[in-house]
């Protein structure tokens, strides 16, 4: 693409308000254009688009590539969304229709399958399925195995003799702030 062309096309952005024409803004979107666009037509239609009612102002950049990212791919790769029009641009009356997208054939399994056509991973499957409590399943996990002691002396303490150490612990500090 020419740069003096897609200037020209360009200065058909004027008529947006607050659209800043100075060389150097001009500059910058034929740039823009000459990574987005593949062709003089592709620039024509932006121009077209964004002058046709859609935008009242000039939107800035962004939305430029917003608004050819809606119609076409850019020649770049990188792809914008409006932030004008979060839900997506107004319908374009000029863009071709899109081929309807059929519903995909759904595939069925073979008889004797349940999940999937390998035999190991559905009778897996149907086992875990005739499990009827799961919740009775042993669960091992945080457990340490008990080790048999190795002291002669060792004795196990029982529940009951930690409750009586506690409470006489607790008896033996209200004597002393009672001072008994």
């Amino acid at each position: 693409m020419n740069p003096r062309d897609v200037l020209r096309i360009l200065e058909g952005l004027a008529v947006l308000p607050f659209f800043v024409h100075n060389e150097h803004t001009m500059n910058s979107l034929v740039k823009l254009c000459g990574s987005m666009c593949s062709s003089l037509a592709e620039v024509q239609w932006l121009v077209n688009r964004m002058t046709s009612g859609i935008y009242t102002q000039w939107p800035g950049p962004a939305e430029m590539r917003a608004c050819f990212c809606c119609r076409y791919k850019p020649k770049d790769g990188v792809n914008a969304y409006s932030s004008v029009y979060p839900d997506g641009l107004p319908v374009d009356p000029t863009a071709p229709p899109r081929p309807e997208i059929g519903t995909p054939s759904s595939l069925s399994l073979s008889p004797g399958h349940v999940a999937t056509v390998d035999r190991q991973i559905d009778s897996g499957i149907q086992a875990v399925a005739e499990l009827r409590d799961t919740n009775r399943a042993v669960r091992r996990f945080n457990t340490r195995e008990r080790q048999a002691p190795t002291n002669p002396n060792y004795r196990a303490i029982t529940q009951a003799e930690i409750d009586r150490a506690v409470k006489e612990n607790r008896d033996r500090r209200a004597r002393e702030e009672l001072g008994i």
